[in-house]
């Protein structure tokens, strides 16, 4: 099971906490960016727009049903595709969280501390550390060049795993923050 299959199971999305343009991100990438490879994934996938569209109008459509048959989607896709997954290390976690950003951009990396009392971001670890205890739990850092996120189970060290596709390039990076 992937580290995107682990969260929509470990937590139950409210309606108000996943965004439609998160959906839509989901939706875009098996679209777009993948191609679509069989009539029965494309019919597949007008049923989630087909319940986007729904979410969208405010019917009740739980947003943790949309997400898991996007990601499901999404996988099935990968497999079809002749993808493969597999471990290329792990990362380490001692501030309860993670970044993701160009290394080209760390030598502009302002130092400092957590300042919670200060409105704004005070410095890009004061800025990582808001974005990742914020109630969404993520959020972009260092003028939306790269994204801070909470670590799920704190501190510790998480597996990396990489998809690559048929030539041999990365496509996906997962870090599964399920394992305690």
């Amino acid at each position: 099971m992937n580290a995107l299959q682990n969260a929509i199971q470990q937590r139950e999305y409210e309606t108000s906490s996943v965004s439609t343009q998160e959906m839509r991100v989901y939706i875009a990438a098996m679209r777009t960016g993948y191609g679509i490879t069989t009539s029965a994934l494309a019919k597949e996938i007008g049923t989630t727009t087909d319940m986007l569209r729904r979410y969208e109008r405010g019917e009740n459509v739980f947003a943790s049903k949309l997400i898991e048959r996007a990601a499901q989607l999404y996988f099935r896709h990968i497999r079809e595709r002749g993808y493969v997954s597999r471990p290329i290390g792990e990362v380490t976690v001692d501030s309860g969280q993670l970044a993701i950003i160009d290394p080209c951009y760390l030598e502009r990396w302002q130092h400092g501390e957590y300042m919670p009392e200060v409105n704004g971001p005070a410095n890009d670890f004061d800025s990582a550390c808001k974005a990742s205890v914020s109630r969404r739990g993520f959020g972009p850092i260092m003028d939306e060049r790269g994204i801070a996120f909470s670590s799920g189970h704190g501190d510790g060290v998480y597996p990396v795993r990489a998809v690559f596709d048929g030539d041999g390039r990365v496509v996906r990076v997962e870090i599964d923050m399920s394992v305690e």
